[in-house]
């Protein structure tokens, strides 16, 4: 994943090595989990960052859609940019409120080519108090304090069933991978700098012979040389006759 890309060509990026000092994850974007550090990645220690500008001969193309960076100084980890094409990005089903506009589901496309992994989707979670229908008419505050003076007076009186909790997630928004503009971007300026794609040569195909135009060759070249006057008798040097 390529981190930042700014307009003079100059790019950063971090190992995904976790053992290597440019392995930086606790300062990814929000909403983005290394695979490595999962819930602890936060409180990761902040790692060094690598850069490089896309003149440089390690940034090149690996084929029409993929582009490498120049090996980790550290470790030797390469890694490989991969620009999506429009059917890659093509977008979830999200499904709103008509009064409201809010979201209410988000669900994955029905195309071949569709990658979760490339949208975000923001959550808010929140937690209510729900009140006993018997206590309805009472803040959350007051039953909590009810709760309390009968457990002082009465430790084993069943009390929690007076307050209950739920979780409420609220979806605010669904967003492109912030990574899949950086490789469009990347792609859009090393085109325009000249860097493309060059398809490997062909190597020229080589002609084949059956085994009986091997044996002419063979003998007409021995011949040509005078190692032998027929096919089956050797030349006789006029030297040295025998």
């Amino acid at each position: 994943m390529l981190h930042t890309i700014d307009d003079t060509g100059m790019i950063s990026w971090h190992c995904h090595n976790p053992r290597c000092k440019y392995h930086n994850c606790s300062k990814w974007e929000s909403g983005i989990q290394c695979t490595h550090h999962g819930d602890t990645q936060r409180g990761q220690p902040a790692g060094e960052t690598l850069t490089a500008h896309l003149s440089d001969p390690g940034v090149h193309w690996t084929d029409e859609n993929n582009i490498a960076l120049p090996p980790c100084p550290e470790c030797g980890t390469q890694m490989t940019l991969h620009v999506h094409d429009d059917e890659e990005l093509t977008p979830p089903i999200i499904t709103k409120d008509e009064r409201t506009g809010k979201i209410l589901q988000v669900a994955p496309a029905d195309h071949p080519k569709y990658s979760p992994n490339l949208w975000l989707t923001n959550v808010d979670i929140t937690r209510k108090q729900n009140p006993h229908p018997t206590l309805a008419h009472l803040e959350p505050d007051q039953i909590i304090q009810m709760q309390a003076d009968l457990r002082n007076k009465a430790p084993d009186a069943p009390v929690d069933w007076m307050l209950s909790e739920s979780i409420q997630a609220e979806i605010k928004s669904v967003e492109q991978h912030p990574a899949v503009a950086r490789h469009a971007e990347l792609a859009r300026q090393l085109k325009e700098t000249g860097k493309v794609y060059q398809e490997p040569a062909t190597p020229e195909a080589q002609q084949l012979f059956t085994l009986d135009q091997v044996k002419e060759l063979i003998t007409s070249t021995l011949q040509e040389h005078g190692v032998i006057t027929s096919p089956r008798l050797p030349t006789v040097n006029p030297n040295n006759p025998s």
